[in-house]
Formats: C-alpha cells, sequence, structure tokens
C-alpha cells in the first residue's frame, strides 16, 4: 500500500545523540507502507553523527524506471557563511553553516526503483538478489549531503564529459526544487578530487576529451584530510568514471559510499570513511563519531 504521508524523522536520541544532532524530515511520495521503517533506521544510524540546527528536508519518491537509488541536492554557493568561493554547496550543509533556512524548500530528492528486489528491516535473512534498503538510503544521503560530483560523461556517441554543466542523467528526474545553475561550477566534493600529479578537475578543459581521460584516471582520489586520517594515512580512491563513490579495497569492509552496493549484503551501521569525507566537506561530526585517529 502507497502512502504520501509527511514523516517528521526526529534525530534518534540513543547514546549517541548530540546535543545538536541533525533532524531529518521526511516527505514520502507512493513510498510502499512496509518501506518506511527501513528509511527510518537508515535515517536514525545516520543523524546523531551530524551537527546541525536546521532540520534537513528529504523528499522520498517510488518511482517506476531509473536505476535502484539516486539522490539530488539543492545548492548554494558564494554566500559570505560558505568557506569556499565558485564552488556549490549543498543546501543542507549551507543551511547548517547559516544557521537558518536559506530556503523554503527540500534539501534533497531521493529516488528508488519500484522494480528492485527490496529487503526491508525485520525480514527474514536477506536474499542473494535483494538490495538493503537500509543501506542503500545511507549511501543515497551520503550523496545528497554533500558526496556527489557534477561531472558527467555520456553513455553513447562521443565521451566529451562536462563539470557542472546540464546532462541527461540528472536531468532525468523531476525535483520538488529547481535546479542550481548548471554553468560549468563544479560542487565542494569536486573541488577535493585530484590526480595523482595534482591536477584537479578544473585544469582541465570542461567539456573535453581530456576531462574524461582525467576522470578516468585511475589515480584519481579525494584529498580532504580527515577523510586521509579514516584511510590510515592513504589516499582516499574514487571509482573513476563515476566519482562520486568510493573505491572498494581487497580485505576491507564494503565502504557505504561503495559503487551500487552489493547485493544480499545490510548495513546497519555508519562508515567512518564516509563520515569522514563529509567532515572534509564542511560537515560538523558529532565528537562520538569520529572515530578515526589522527594517522
Amino acid at each position: 500500500m502507497a502512502s504520501s504521508a509527511i514523516v517528521l524523522a526526529a534525530a534518534f536520541a540513543g547514546p549517541l545523540a548530540s546535543a545538536h544532532a541533525a533532524q531529518f524530515e521526511l516527505v514520502y511520495e507512493g513510498v510502499p507502507d512496509e518501506a518506511m521503517p527501513s528509511l527510518q533506521m537508515a535515517v536514525d544510524i545516520l543523524a546523531p553523527c551530524l551537527v546541525s540546527d536546521v532540520p534537513i528536508r528529504v523528499r522520498v519518491q517510488w518511482i517506476e524506471r531509473g536505476p535502484s537509488g539516486f539522490a539530488y541536492q539543492a545548492a548554494f554557493r558564494n554566500r559570505d557563511f560558505l568557506p569556499l568561493r565558485d564552488v556549490w554547496y549543498p543546501s543542507a550543509l549551507a543551511n547548517a553553516f547559516a544557521g537558518e533556512r536559506l530556503a523554503d524548500q527540500d534539501d534533497i530528492n531521493i529516488f528508488f526503483s519500484a522494480k528492485t528486489d527490496w529487503y526491508y528491516a525485520g525480514e527474514e535473512a536477506i536474499g542473494e538478489k535483494q538490495k538493503d534498503m537500509v543501506g542503500v538510503m545511507m549511501h543515497e544521503l551520503g550523496h545528497g549531503l554533500g558526496l556527489s560530483t557534477t561531472t558527467f560523461t555520456p553513455w553513447q556517441g562521443d565521451p566529451i564529459s562536462t563539470l557542472g554543466m546540464p546532462n541527461e542523467y540528472v536531468d532525468y528526474f523531476d525535483y520538488s526544487f529547481a535546479l542550481n545553475e548548471q554553468d560549468g561550477t563544479p560542487s565542494v566534493y569536486d573541488s577535493l578530487l585530484r590526480l595523482a600529479d595534482g591536477r584537479g578537475l578544473q585544469d582541465f578543459e570542461n567539456g573535453s576529451i581530456d576531462l574524461t581521460f582525467a576522470i578516468a584516471n585511475p589515480t584519481i582520489h579525494f584529498t580532504g584530510p580527515e577523510a586521509t586520517k579514516a584511510n590510515r594515512g592513504y589516499p582516499v580512491g574514487v571509482v573513476p568514471l563515476s566519482l562520486s563513490h568510493a573505491a572498494e579495497l581487497p580485505r576491507q569492509p564494503e565502504p557505504m559510499m561503495a559503487d551500487n552496493g552489493s547485493s544480499g549484503t545490510t548495513r546497519r551501521s555508519n562508515d567512518p570513511l564516509a563520515l569522514a569525507m563529509l567532515a572534509d566537506l564542511g560537515w560538523t561530526i558529532a565528537p562520538e563519531c569520529r572515530t578515526w585517529g589522527e594517522g
């Protein structure tokens, strides 16, 4: 049974709760009742680790066609309280910096496919081909909170990549907010991506094969100092051509931000690497959740 009810998802008041732990306000569109507890569980896991005085508005939509999960965010740039100029900050983070809501709109839109074989919290053991709704929701929230590139390489025709420009993937979905101006401005996440030789994405011509080679370069990585600490002092690899996702390493747990997370596995805890990456974007992480060291 589908529902369009508004659900206010307050931050979980458990042992990790902070005095200023984030609150999420969830709006459901067409979401089956059986999916809602899993979405709530994902919020309850993540919310205590984020510090913000401004509730984070998330609209969750059930769609018939599209990927298993996709998230996109409203964004702001060049406000006096934002640390960097000429980059887009997700509105949830910009609101946290400002200490007030900058616009009366949703911060994040998340889309889930009705055709995916979902595993919901409380069911019996997950099937080999099922996707864990809790883990995917946490992953998509990570994107919506800022772990998201603006790069795009087309699937057909010449592989000419762009940065911060209109593209067929982002434009496929219907959002509850107007998209930010797509004029070549990168996201704050993009500003922290580098090749091994030190070049960043903006060192390449926008709309060029050279940018494609940069995006596909196996040495591309996320340079945030907190994430490097959380990765035991090693560079944090991202997935070439899919830069919003953390690279997987042998004999290591699957990152929360892994590309198209594995079927048949569940996640019921935060990923220190993802939290550290959010800290590098500017999020204040609750002290209880800062489990990575100084290495």
